[in-house]
């Protein structure tokens, strides 16, 4: 059952649609939506998530992605420029992700 769903337009990192849905009584799943409807991914959350939250949960999932690439070498340019667009969401510690965002030592 859809408890709550956000809309996102333009698009979100390509999440379009995110549809809340209680499961259990105790837990909410949420599941992405590209712009065709397609579901891509889905999470648990123990209470529903407000849309900053839901927000900053794409983020980092686009952030683990994107290290993944890193990590198999196989990274594109276009990825490494949305990498820069998303260094605000980079955890201050995170050495790896903030060296290729090109974000300065302090």
């Amino acid at each position: 059952m859809v408890i709550r769903q956000f809309e996102f337009d333009p698009p979100i990192n390509g999440v379009s649609r995110i549809e809340v849905g209680r499961i259990g009584g105790t837990r909410d799943l949420y599941e992405l939506h590209d712009q065709s409807g397609k579901r891509w991914a889905y999470k648990y959350f123990p209470e529903t998530p407000s849309r900053e939250k839901v927000t900053e949960i794409i983020m980092k999932e686009r952030l683990e992605y994107l290290r993944r690439e890193i990590r198999a070498e196989r990274i594109s340019y276009a990825e490494i420029a949305e990498l820069q667009s998303l260094s605000q969401y980079i955890a201050p510690g995170d050495v790896e992700l903030l060296e290729w965002a090109g974000v300065p030592e302090h």
